[in-house]
């Protein structure tokens, strides 16, 4: 991969070295994804900003641990997904509602067979739609869905039960369904 005339190689030994040159040429080319990254985990833009320049500061200092055995932007999708968990974990601003809890008997009206919410969707529309969930759902959904995580790994990385994972997403999924609808009907009208 050749970056701003640079190999890819090039460019993280620069990093490596901690120049500036090749840092800025590393997150020119990588802050775009990385934001967008952080903005399906985040509640806002600000905060999304601020997960992806705290995910830069680390990839920056650990760059040199980086393996080649993987994809440099898998390596640094990971830094960042880390990031916005960290940020939210400290802030103790959100919390999983229980299912027993957070039951709304509008979601049962729902079909099971709704179009596949993500294919019908722009970016941006999406990123909006993520931003307008609750938090636990919008975590849950991202990782499991966006990032393949599975449910125990979701469980285990949030300190949830199973259960309470599967019950977040399936009402990211259906609150989502909702969100399509609503916009939906206002495009039409």
């Amino acid at each position: 991969m050749i970056i701003q005339g640079y190999h890819i190689n090039e460019v993280i030994e620069g990093c490596c070295a901690q120049n500036p040159q090749f840092q800025k040429i590393l997150f020119k080319q990588f802050a775009p994804k990385m934001l967008g990254i952080c903005m399906r985990y985040c509640k806002n833009d600000d905060s999304a900003k601020d997960a992806m320049q705290e995910g830069f500061i680390k990839i920056f200092k650990h760059i040199s641990n980086f393996k080649a055995e993987s994809k440099l932007e898998t390596w640094m999708t990971r830094i960042m997904i880390n990031c916005a968990l960290t940020e939210w974990k400290k802030s103790n601003k959100w919390v999983l509602p229980s299912p027993v809890e957070d039951h709304d008997p509008l979601f049962d009206t729902l079909p099971d067979n709704s179009p596949d919410i993500i294919s019908a969707l722009e970016y941006r529309d999406l990123i909006n739609m993520l931003q307008q969930l609750p938090d636990g759902y919008r975590v849950v959904f991202n990782m499991y869905v966006v990032e393949g995580y599975s449910h125990q790994e979701i469980a285990q990385e949030l300190g949830i039960s199973v259960g309470t994972s599967k019950s977040q997403l399936n009402r990211a999924r259906k609150n989502l369904q909702l969100l399509l609808q609503k916009k939906t009907s206002l495009q039409n009208e």
